[in-house]
């Protein structure tokens, strides 16, 4: 099978517990997952995205192979890219195929997932 390729490398974080700062507020607290390289996309307005809410809430998309563990729950993990965080918003296995994934992100302000 041919490799997806890319110019990113994405650092995945698994949220592991929620701490609690110095001044009392929750703070999520994670682990290093891995690696994964593939293509970060900007999705445009014109992209369809009406028919799933998870979509609709998306700013990029994340174009990789296939790893060979299965990424965390989407709710679980994070991708960093530099300094750069994004929440993974839906995974989708593009039908089924098992070729590549495409990995829906919004970007997240700060240091979200303690990495």
């Amino acid at each position: 099978m041919r490799s997806v390729g890319g110019n990113t490398a994405m650092n995945v974080r698994r949220k592991v517990s929620t701490g609690i700062s110095p001044n009392g507020v929750g703070m999520p607290e994670s682990e290093e997952w891995g690696e994964i390289h593939g293509w970060l996309d900007l999705l445009t307005g014109t992209s369809s995205t009406a028919q799933n809410a998870k979509l609709a809430q998306a700013s990029h998309v994340f174009i990789c192979d296939v790893p060979k563990e299965p990424l965390p729950d989407p709710s679980e993990c994070v991708l960093v890219e530099g300094a750069q965080a994004y929440r993974v918003e839906y995974i989708d296995p593009v039908q089924g195929r098992g070729s590549h994934l495409e990995v829906y992100l919004s970007e997240l302000e700060g240091d979200t997932y303690g990495g």
